[in-house]
């Protein structure tokens, strides 16, 4: 008997196989995001905004400080407003990291709209998922850094979000100025700055944080210290959490899914006032330590042992960047070098087996942007701007087994040059946004002789926003985008053992991915109605179409009965025998065999949308978002494995007075029957993954901070207690892309306070 499966990508691939058997302080810092904010950094936002109102300050009516519109560079590489962008980007700041008391990236971002996590609920297991595509395909920048890793089921999210001042989700293909693995959309994150705990006059800050969560009896405690001495800037920040197993509705607990976390970030910053200069270094550890199965996003089984794993990863980021004055003949400049190396360590529970993987990757990436001369016109309200940049980047992976070389995780090099160049041309309400990017990279085994991959890649991409009534009240956005994705090293060059007698084979033939998408998007506010102090809406279609679309295909053959497993050193693959390797007489001789490859389909197709709605009276505020995505192989019709259920999130938070907030949250997923299926050996058709019914989970949040004269207490910055509780029903379910169940109701505590 012969099956054959595809599987959307390692990432679902491993899971599916063992889930059926069982950078600097600058004001415009880039490439990475930050808020331009009318008040000093530390007294600023003093509480945090509805997912649907993100990019509108709070409701002054509570005596809650001006803030500007935010900026986000992850749109153009250019520090520019959310609402100038032809993209469509959601921001997340640390206050609301805070609010939402997240453990980890996925529960930082899940429930933003168009984006879910795959692979949970265990931390070491998840992906990002941003409108159908994961993993390698959504682009992932700390402090302008790649993370480039692409391990099967190991997650590349070595975060912790208590480290983050900032999270930027671009939604889409985004390769026209980011380069290969932005075919689904760009994740940027930007950690701590000294300048966001310091005040003007400032010479020392801190702030300490301790956190609880009842489901897993997590426990937190950071420590941040921030110091100013003239143009220098320093901050030192270790964080540390510790949790069991966690709790399912049911009470009972979920085996091995405990996990400590240890973070440390350094981050040095040289800024000299007034000349628009700045230098800066980062160093970040992250340290991630667990007992769980080979495969974590499922249970144990005979072919999913359980490991002994610590994951640890180092990177390092030095920084120049410039910002010089309007009308100058540079508008910005921007310079960055870094290193990232990955270590994963993974000892084999219940035999001598010791596995360590490593994976390194180093690059330097640049742009300047010039405003471009020309007559002046009655239409165009400011210069355009033309930004000219480059990338380059080195993957580099090895690993071992018992010291010898370990073909599964080839012993590989991946290098990838890129060139972009982009104009912003504002024409009366219009802004055009034209780009073209040039992209080659090479790849090659150091372990054997397979042949060497050498490709080329253009991504043009055009964006236009338009202005209706030139007062931003209405705004509508069009875009269209190409995108590629080169292959990882494993998806190349991975061979050796897969599982029994299943064998990798390499496939240095392996295509990149080519995206096109089409996108619209409208946003519209209202202020100062009779009904409502502001009204706003925001929605987007797409339609994302990716040529070559790289899956995982497995072929399992079986041979009952098969008299070579009767043999006393049966050859790998046979299962009829016990624990101990005696034979087993109430078992068949079986052997199971085949191969896996990764190979690209003709085409799949991905469209959906993302409507939010968001409306203000007084101390309330209410939100709410849905998603809409669907996807399927064009050539067989079959829906693609890695399309998440709809979901639609509401929010109702009050504001009775500054420093207390509220928040009651309701989300629904709807019920997900759209997976693909394989025939068996009897021709019946089966799902490759389970359907999901629709669900709803409730939760709840509270935060109080208490304040003085100034914002302070007893001469302290207040302190802020944030209060929450997941899944307020204790419903038991489990999330589409997920195998194993969710955790059930979920006491969240932290208390902060800083001087």
């Amino acid at each position: 008997m012969r099956t054959q499966t595809g599987l959307t990508g390692l990432t679902g691939g491993a899971l599916l196989l063992l889930a059926l058997p069982a950078m600097a302080a600058t004001p415009t810092p880039a490439p990475t995001p930050t808020t331009t904010q009318a008040t000093p950094a530390a007294e600023a936002e003093p509480y945090p905004q509805t997912l649907a109102l993100a990019a509108q300050p709070p409701p002054s009516a509570v005596g809650a400080p001006a803030e500007l519109e935010p900026l986000t560079v992850v749109g153009s590489r250019v520090a520019r407003p959310q609402s100038q962008t032809a993209a469509s980007i959601d921001l997340v700041s640390a206050r609301e990291l805070e609010y939402r008391q997240a453990s980890t990236l996925g529960e930082a971002l899940g429930a933003l709209p168009g984006v879910s996590v795959e692979g949970g609920p265990r931390a070491n297991a998840q992906f990002l998922n941003v409108r159908g595509l994961s993993g390698p395909r959504v682009l992932l920048l700390v402090d302008g850094a790649r993370q480039n890793f692409l391990g099967g089921h190991r997650s590349s999210l070595l975060v912790d979000p208590e480290l983050l001042q900032q999270v930027e989700l671009l939604r889409g293909p985004a390769s026209a100025i980011w380069g290969s693995d932005a075919l689904g959309g760009v994740v940027a994150l930007r950690t701590k700055d000294a300048a966001d705990f310091l005040q003007p006059g400032e010479r020392l800050a801190g702030r300490v944080r301790l956190g609880y969560e009842s489901v897993s009896g997590e426990r937190l405690s950071s420590g941040i210290g921030a110091l100013r001495l003239g143009p220098v800037d320093g901050l030192l920040s270790l964080v540390r959490r510790s949790a069991q197993d966690y709790e399912r509705a049911d009470g009972s607990a979920q085996p091995n899914s405990g996990l400590g976390v240890n973070g440390q970030l350094a981050k040095l910053s040289w800024l000299p006032e007034a000349s628009g200069h700045s230098l800066g270094l980062v160093h970040h550890g992250f340290l991630q330590s667990s007992v769980s199965p080979s495969n974590p996003a499922t249970t144990v089984s005979d072919t999913n042992p359980l490991i002994d794993r610590e994951n640890d990863t180092l990177y390092s980021v030095a920084r120049y960047g410039f910002e010089g004055a309007e009308g100058g003949w540079l508008r910005a400049a921007d310079l960055s070098v870094y290193r990232d190396d990955l270590r994963i360590r993974e000892d084999r529970v219940d035999e001598p087996r010791h596995d360590i993987t490593r994976f390194r990757t180093h690059g330097a990436s640049g742009h300047v942007s010039l405003p471009l001369p020309g007559p002046a016109s009655p239409f165009r309200q400011s210069q355009p701007l033309l930004t000219l940049g480059g990338d380059f980047y080195a993957d580099r992976a090895r690993a071992t087994r018992d010291g010898e070389p370990r073909p599964q995780y080839p012993d590989a090099e991946r290098r990838v040059e890129g060139v972009f160049a982009q104009v912003e041309w504002p024409w009366g309400p219009l802004t055009l946004l034209p780009g073209l990017r040039y992209d080659r990279y090479q790849a090659r085994s150091l372990q054997d002789d397979s042949a060497e991959v050498r490709e080329e890649a253009l991504s043009p991409k055009l964006g236009l926003v338009w202005d209706v009534f030139g007062n931003a009240r209405l705004q509508a956005r069009a875009s269209v985008n190409s995108a590629f994705r080169a292959p990882g090293l494993i998806e190349i060059y991975a061979a050796g053992q897969h599982f029994l007698g299943n064998n990798f084979v390499p496939n240095p033939q392996l295509r990149p991915e080519q995206a096109r998408n089409v996108e619209v998007g409208l946003e519209a506010r209202w202020p100062g109605l009779r009904f409502a102090d502001a009204l706003r809406a925001r929605g987007s279609l797409y339609r994302n179409e990716v040529d070559d679309y790289i899956e995982l295909f497995v072929t399992v053959e079986e041979e009952v009965p098969a008299p070579r497993c009767l043999a006393p050193t049966p050859p790998v693959g046979c299962v009829n025998r016990s624990d101990d390797g005696s034979l087993n007489p109430l078992v068949p001789p079986i052997y199971v065999g085949g191969s896996t490859s990764s190979r690209n389909l003709p085409q799949a197709t991905i469209h959906g949308g993302e409507l939010e709605l968001g409306w203000e009276l007084g101390i309330w505020q209410l939100g709410t978002s849905y998603s809409h995505t669907r996807g399927s192989d064009d050539d067989s019709g079959a829906p693609l494995l890695s399309i998440p259920a709809d979901r639609l999130r509401t929010t109702l938070d009050l504001h009775p007075w500054a420093g207390l907030r509220a928040t009651l949250g309701h989300s629904h997923h709807f019920a997900q029957d759209r997976v693909p299926t394989f025939t068996d050996e009897n021709g019946d058709t089966q799902n490759l993954i389970p359907t999901t019914p629709g669900y709803g989970v409730w939760d709840l949040a509270l935060s109080w901070e208490p304040r003085g004269r100034k914002g302070r207490l007893w001469g302290l910055r207040a302190p802020r207690l944030v209060a929450g509780i997941d899944n307020l029903s204790n419903t038991a379910y489990r999330n589409h892309l997920n195998v194993l169940e969710s955790p059930g109701r979920n006491l969240r505590l932290s208390l902060s306070a800083g001087f």
